[in-house]
C-alpha cells in the first residue's frame, strides 16, 4: 500500500490541492540553528511571541509530513534536495500564528474530508486510519499529528486565497489575449533525421574500436561500490502477532462495515471489492498488516540496539548475533552510492545513508519499507575501476556505433536544411523539397504552447524542443536545423490557424480561474517575504552565530 505515491506524485497534488503553499524564499542564513543557553534551548519568537518546545516539536512532524506527502519520501537535511528542517519550521509556525491572528479555523468535517482526499489520491485502497498505521506510526506520528496538518494546512490554503485576493483581478479581455497567446495553433510540416537508419551504414574495425575506447575510458569506468550484510524482519512474520495484539479487531472490522454499508461507500475505499464484506476484509488485512510492521520494527530495533553498543563495533557482529538468535544474513550484490540494492524496496533515504557507512561506522538506523525492516550492515568496499577493452568490447561497439549514425544524421539534416533555404527562395515547397532529397515530410497536427503531446513528433523530438523552434520559427519559412536525442529536426511552419472561439469561450471560466490561482500565489508570496521577515527576525533563522539544535550547544 502507498507504493505508487512517487509514480503519481506530479498529478497527485494537481487533484487533491487548489493551491500549493509558496516555494520559501531563504532570506536568512542558510546554516543557522537554534541558540542555547546552558543546555536550555531557546526557540526564538515567532511575531513576539516565545515558541515553546511543544510548538516547535509538533511544527516539525508537521512539515517532514507535508515533505512526505509531496514527493513520495521522508525528508533530511540535505540542502541539495531543497529541504531546510529548521528553515521549514519556523515558516510553518509563522504561518500557524498567522492563521490564529486572522481566525482562521477549519471544521472537524471538512478536514475529515479533505483527510480522505489526500489519503486515497496516494492509494486507493486507503483510509485515514490505515495511513497512520503504515506510514505515520512507523515514524513515530499518531492520528492526533495527521489531524493536526491537515486543519492547519487547508487553514493556510485559505490565508494563501486571503492574501492574495489582489492577484485575481485579472480583466477578460487580458485574459482572452494570454488565452490566445496560449492556445494558437501552428499548422506545422517536419523532416526528421534518425540516428538509428544509418546504424547499418557505419563500418566497424578493431582500430576504430580501440581508439574510441581510449578517448571515451571516463565513460565506462565502474563507480565507487559496495555491498551490504542485512538481516529482515518480515512483515509476514508478524500477522499471528499483530492479530493476538489487535484484540478490538472485530470491533473496528464491525465499525467500518457500519461507515460503509450506506450506499456502498466502501468503494472508494477498495474500489476492487465486489461488495462491503470483500471490503471488510481488505480493511482487515491493512490493519493487520499494518501493526504487522509496527512489531517489526519493535523486533529489529531489539535486534539492533546491542549490535550497535557491542564494542569493538565492526560489521562481522552482525554475522556473529544473528547466528546467536537463529536469523539469517543476506548479502546484496554490488551497487553504487546513487543507487539502491535490488529487491530489497529501499530509496533514496537508505542511498544517503549507505553513503556514510564505512569499516569504522558499519552500521545504519533500521531501515523501513512496506515489506519489513532491515538491520544492515557494510559488507564490502568496492573501489572504482576502468574494465579492460575486452571486458566491455559489445558495448563500446554499441557506442561507437551509435555515435557515427549520429553524425551522419546530423550531417545529412545540415546539408537539406542547405538544400531547402535554395528551394524555398524559388518557390518550391517543403514537402515537394523533401521529397527530391529522398527525405519523408510529416505533416503535423496543428498544435500550441499549451499541448502536451505532438502525436507524429513524440518519438523524434521533444514536445517543449519542438515548440521552442515552432514558435521562433516565422510563418511561411524554415527553421535551422535543430540537432535532437535522436538525431534531428527541420519543420516548416505553414501557418497560424485562428482561435476556435466557440472553444475559447467554453474553456474561459477554468482558464480565468488559472490565471487567478497563479497571480494569487504570486501576489501572497510576495506578502510572505516581507511578512516574515520581520515575524521571523527573532528565530534562530536570523542569528548569525549557528549552534546544534539537538545538543543544545553552541556548533
Amino acid at each position: 500500500m502507498f507504493g505508487t505515491i512517487r509514480k503519481h506524485q506530479t498529478w497527485l497534488w494537481a487533484i487533491i490541492i487548489t493551491l500549493t503553499i509558496i516555494s520559501f524564499v531563504i532570506f536568512f542564513s542558510p546554516n543557522a540553528k537554534v541558540n542555547s543557553a546552558r543546555g536550555n534551548i531557546d526557540y526564538g519568537r515567532v511575531n513576539g511571541d516565545p515558541v515553546t518546545r511543544s510548538e516547535f516539536e509538533q511544527a516539525q512532524r508537521e512539515v517532514e509530513l507535508r515533505w512526505f506527502l509531496m514527493s513520495g519520501r521522508w525528508p533530511t537535511d540535505d540542502r541539495s534536495q531543497g529541504y531546510d528542517p529548521i528553515r521549514e519550521t519556523y515558516q510553518w509556525l509563522f504561518l500557524v500564528q498567522k492563521l490564529d491572528e486572522l481566525g482562521i479555523n477549519v471544521s472537524p468535517e471538512t478536514a475529515g474530508q479533505f483527510a480522505q482526499q489526500m489519503v486515497r489520491a496516494l492509494d486507493r485502497n486507503a483510509t485515514p486510519t490505515v495511513f497512520v498505521k503504515q506510514v505515520l506510526e512507523p515514524r513515530g506520528m499518531r492520528m492526533l499529528d495527521f489531524e493536526r496538518y491537515v486543519r492547519r494546512y487547508l487553514g493556510i490554503q485559505e490565508l494563501i486565497s486571503t492574501m492574495g485576493m489582489g492577484g485575481r483581478l485579472v480583466t477578460p479581455q487580458e485574459a482572452k489575449n494570454l488565452y490566445a497567446r496560449e492556445r494558437q495553433d501552428l499548422e506545422v510540416e517536419a523532416v526528421f533525421f534518425q540516428a538509428t537508419n544509418f546504424l547499418s551504414s557505419v563500418t566497424v574495425t578493431p582500430q576504430a574500436i580501440a581508439e574510441y575506447y581510449t578517448n571515451n575510458l571516463s565513460a565506462y569506468r565502474i563507480p565507487d561500490r559496495m555491498q551490504i550484510s542485512y538481516v529482515t524482519f518480515g512483515v509476514s512474520n508478524y500477522l499471528a502477532q499483530a492479530e493476538k495484539l489487535m484484540t478490538n479487531m472485530t470491533e473496528m472490522v464491525n465499525n467500518y462495515s457500519l461507515q460503509k454499508s450506506a450506499g456502498n461507500a466502501f468503494t472508494n475505499d477498495f474500489p476492487e471489492a465486489k461488495n462491503i464484506d470483500e471490503a471488510k476484509l481488505k480493511f482487515r488485512e491493512a490493519m493487520l498488516k499494518g501493526q504487522a510492521l509496527i512489531e517489526a520494527r519493535r523486533a529489529a530495533n531489539a535486534f539492533a540496539t546491542p549490535l550497535f553498543e557491542k564494542e569493538p563495533l565492526q560489521a562481522e557482529n552482525l554475522l556473529t548475533m544473528a547466528k546467536d538468535k537463529g536469523l539469517e544474513v543476506k548479502t546484496s550484490a554490488p551497487f553504487s552510492r546513487s543507487e539502491t540494492p535490488e529487491g530489497l524496496g529501499l530509496d533514496r533515504d537508505f542511498t544517503k545513508a549507505a553513503a556514510r557507512l564505512s569499516p569504522t561506522e558499519p552500521f545504519m538506523q533500521p531501515m523501513v519499507t512496506r515489506e519489513g525492516v532491515y538491520v544492515i550492515a557494510l559488507a564490502k568496499l568496492i573501489p572504482s575501476e576502468v574494465p579492460s577493452l575486452a571486458q566491455v568490447q559489445s558495448k563500446v561497439e554499441s557506442d561507437y556505433k551509435n555515435a557515427q549514425a549520429m553524425i551522419k544524421a546530423r550531417l545529412q539534416g545540415q546539408t537539406f536544411h542547405a538544400t531547402l533555404v535554395t528551394a524555398l527562395q524559388q518557390g518550391k515547397t517543403f514537402a515537394a523539397t523533401a521529397v527530391e532529397a529522398g527525405q519523408k515530410p510529416i505533416k503535423l497536427e496543428p498544435f500550441s504552447r499549451g499541448s502536451e503531446s505532438i502525436p507524429a513528433a513524440d518519438d523524434f523530438i521533444s514536445v517543449d524542443q519542438l515548440k521552442q523552434l515552432a514558435y521562433s520559427t516565422e510563418v511561411g519559412k524554415a527553421s535551422e536545423f535543430q540537432p535532437t536525442q535522436a538525431g534531428g529536426a527541420l519543420i516548416f511552419v505553414r501557418s497560424k490557424l485562428p482561435i476556435n472561439e466557440a472553444k475559447m469561450n467554453e474553456e474561459m471560466p477554468r482558464f480565468m480561474t488559472f490565471i487567478r490561482q497563479q497571480r494569487q500565489q504570486e501576489v501572497f508570496n510576495a506578502w510572505f517575504s516581507e511578512e516574515a521577515k520581520r515575524g521571523l527576525a527573532e528565530t534562530p533563522l536570523a542569528r548569525p552565530e549557528p549552534t546544534d539544535l539537538k545538543a543544545g550547544k553552541k556548533s
